[in-house]
C-alpha cells in the first residue's frame, strides 16, 4: 500500500502573516512526506487554493468527504 501525506489547517496568526511562515511549514511538511516515501501530499479547501499554488501545489481532481 502506498502512503500519502495529508496537510490540513495550516494557520499563521494574523500578526505574523507576510513573513513566509506558512510557506515554510508547507515546505517542511512536503519534504517530510517525501522523505517518508509518500507518493503524494494532499489537501486544500477552495479558499486556500492560491496559497497552495504559491507553494508549488497543483489542483488535481475533486476531494469528497462525509462528516458524521
Amino acid at each position: 500500500m502506498e502512503k500519502n501525506g495529508h496537510i490540513e489547517d495550516i494557520v499563521v496568526d494574523k500578526s505574523y502573516r507576510g513573513f513566509g511562515l506558512g510557506k515554510q511549514m508547507i515546505y517542511y511538511l512536503t519534504n517530510y512526506a517525501n522523505n517518508h516515501e509518500c507518493y503524494k501530499c494532499i489537501d486544500c479547501s477552495d479558499e486556500y487554493m492560491k496559497f497552495y499554488e504559491k507553494c508549488g501545489y497543483n489542483q488535481k481532481g475533486v476531494q469528497m468527504s462525509s462528516y458524521f
